[in-house]
């Protein structure tokens, strides 16, 4: 398709992450979605989204945070938490995804708790950490 000179739109990726099994070639696909600026969740497709991330047979980090993402990205802070707490691996971009959903959504306690939990851990603070609890400080 891309070798045609047809550029992939909203649909595209969905359908492509369903068909592969290949963890590889779903990685490929993940960072394509980004380079295009074609996020499932900005169309209003997290419902489809989760479906076909239920549906991979292999779930690595990257498509976890994605899938946090992208329920931050429609404040859904429960649904947020939940899959980040089913997730293995968390790493500081999973960290951050979750304490970012609590802060927009003016949940300040449960961002200080994920503060703590984070460092419990032995998960240091980036910038984009302190970014986002810096206006804690403010309250």
């Amino acid at each position: 398709m891309w070798n045609e000179g047809v550029i992939p739109g909203k649909f595209t990726f969905s359908c492509a992450i369903k068909a592969c099994l290949d963890a590889l070639e779903i990685k490929k696909i993940h960072g394509l979605l980004f380079k295009f600026g074609l996020e499932l969740d900005k169309f209003g497709l997290m419902e489809h989204a989760q479906v076909a991330f239920e549906d991979l047979p292999i779930r690595d980090v990257v498509l976890w945070n994605a899938t946090v993402n992208g329920y931050a990205d429609w404040s859904c802070i429960e649904d947020a938490l939940e899959i980040f707490e089913m997730m293995r691996g968390k790493d500081i971009f999973s960290w951050n995804s979750v304490v970012y959903v609590h802060e927009e959504c003016g949940d300040h306690d449960g961002t200080l708790r994920l503060l703590d939990r984070m460092l419990g851990v032995g998960i240091q603070p980036d910038l984009v950490t302190v970014t986002t609890a810096l206006p804690l400080a403010l309250i």
